[in-house]
């Protein structure tokens, strides 16, 4: 997908997208997932723990807004701009009818997760020349965010090495993102 698709896709699904959810965007669609699996046991129980909360959420009849989410949240959000790959998003996948039990599909999700994040070098000199070529849009009107707010953020992330970040509060609170990153040619495996 080219840049530009990707940003306008992104933001035709989730308008309420912070200038730290592009960058965030972009950081995963060209490192991949390889931040969060620093070690195979805590980011495997961390999943766990997601998703445990997430069922929580979803049982508790106080909850309708993340039931109301779920029935909106896609599957998977396709972020490939070089790395065919998506953001497979947990509360919809664990809640498919199929006759895979919820250990299997999380144990299953994790194999492909841990692969992926394995298949994929991250090179940060690709994350910084595609995060200019962001700013070259935001500046030429093309995605309606101020390139003030571009500039100022830039000079955060210089600040950090380009490191990965927090989605917004705003886009938090909107969307409740729970999601795995994981290479699109394994979605079949998956699914």
């Amino acid at each position: 997908m080219k840049l530009e698709n990707l940003l306008h896709y992104h933001y035709q699904l989730f308008p309420y997208s912070q200038i730290e959810d592009f960058y965030k965007l972009i950081y995963q669609a060209v490192m991949g997932p390889n931040h969060l699996i620093y070690s195979k046991e805590r980011a495997f129980y961390y999943l766990n723990q997601e998703i445990k909360n997430l069922l929580f959420l979803l049982e508790n009849p106080c909850e309708k807004s993340v039931k109301q989410l779920n029935e909106m949240t896609p599957l998977f959000v396709d972020i490939s701009l070089h790395i065919p790959i998506v953001r497979l998003n947990l509360l919809p996948y664990i809640t498919q009818k199929d006759e895979l039990q919820k250990i299997e599909k999380i144990e299953k999700l994790f194999f492909y997760f841990v692969r992926s994040a394995e298949e994929i070098i991250p090179k940060k000199e690709n994350l910084i020349h595609t995060w200019q070529k962001v700013g070259e849009i935001i500046k030429n009107r093309e995605l309606g965010i101020d390139i003030s707010k571009y500039e100022e953020f830039t000079e955060k992330i210089i600040h950090t090495n380009f490191s990965i970040i927090s989605h917004s509060i705003e886009y938090k609170n909107k969307y409740n993102p729970h999601y795995r990153i994981i290479k699109k040619n394994f979605l079949a495996e998956i699914l």
